[in-house]
């Protein structure tokens, strides 16, 4: 800070802006900023399951503890998961309650960052709402959604909202945390394909978009918007194939030689996701790596790796 105000007093008709950020994040002791010094306070650490309030008391101190400095900061928030661009990650029922908080707490600029590449998780209904949010906090944020929901996907609104609302009611339910670094078969305290990413959930996931996409059938391009909604339960579905190996979920069967073989059904799947993901123009898979292609090859690298060979403590399926 004393650097960063030096600079400030160089160029005083410049805004100088600098990071709150991890080992920065907290404000120091008997040191003001400049008026000109603009603290971009980011909460990078913070689960996404539960508000900034309810899950990071941390970070919230150390806001408070910046307005007592400041009243130039911009805080840099996250409302994507990085690590599995395409994976479910139901976290639209903190959006209002964190930017609530902020405004009420003085913080008059916020940069909500989504993924950084083409594509993503219901990305343009995330879109829509903070946008819209942004405007203003206090709006009703279902019916933003109603609305956005039957404007973009036509007769599949009904099943897709169904979809959202159940997603997002069994992780509240089961505790888990949702973290910007996490995904389906990422080790946390409470593993995603447990619980809102169980099996049995994942089935009545498949039958809500099965509903979804017959309700447009006649309709191709609001059929290839509910196909791009539909792809994260399909990369969850092929994750967790790859994790679990063999059994039920897992991507291979094993015959009566207790030889790996590849799963029709798997073969299929990972073939129809990257399809739609190359036709809807997804970027990437991860944030500033693994493009749909190079998914396609690293999993038919793994199955091939795998076919062929003799299943250990296995059970036949």
């Amino acid at each position: 800070m004393t650097f960063i105000n030096k600079v400030a007093d160089r160029f005083p008709d410049k805004i100088i802006s600098t990071l709150a950020y991890q080992h920065t994040r907290v404000p120091p002791k008997d040191l003001l900023p400049r008026k000109n010094v603009n603290i971009m306070l980011c909460s990078i650490e913070s689960i996404r399951n539960v508000s900034l309030q309810q899950g990071d008391t941390a970070f919230c101190r150390d806001l408070t503890g910046w307005t007592h400095l400041t009243n130039n900061i911009i805080v840099w928030d996250y409302v994507v998961q990085f690590r599995n661009l395409i994976s479910p990650f139901p976290n639209l029922h903190t959006l209002q309650p964190n930017l609530k908080y902020l405004r009420d707490g003085g913080i008059s600029a916020v940069f909500e960052q989504g993924s950084p590449e083409t594509g993503g998780e219901f990305h343009e209904l995330k879109a829509y709402l903070i946008a819209k949010l942004m405007w203003n906090p206090d709006l009703d944020v279902d019916r933003v959604i109603d609305d956005f929901l039957s404007g973009y996907y036509g007769n599949a609104s009904k099943p897709i909202r169904e979809y959202i609302n159940l997603l997002q009611n069994r992780m509240v339910r089961s505790g888990a945390k949702l973290l910007i670094f996490g995904g389906p078969i990422v080790e946390e305290a409470l593993s995603q394909k447990e619980t809102f990413l169980s099996d049995s959930l994942i089935t009545v996931y498949n039958n809500l978009f099965d509903h979804a996409e017959k309700s447009v059938s006649d309709s191709p391009e609001v059929l290839a918007r509910v196909k791009t909604a539909r792809l994260p339960v399909h990369f969850a579905t092929l994750e967790i194939a790859r994790a679990e190996k063999t059994g039920k979920r897992g991507a291979f069967m094993v015959g009566d030689d207790h030889i790996l073989k590849p799963k029709p059904e798997i073969v299929n799947l990972v073939y129809d996701f990257v399809y739609q993901c190359i036709r809807t123009n997804v970027s990437h898979v991860r944030e500033r790596r693994v493009t749909p292609q190079e998914y396609l090859e690293g999993y038919n690298k793994f199955l091939s790796e795998n076919t062929g060979l003799v299943a250990e403590n296995t059970v036949k399926e």
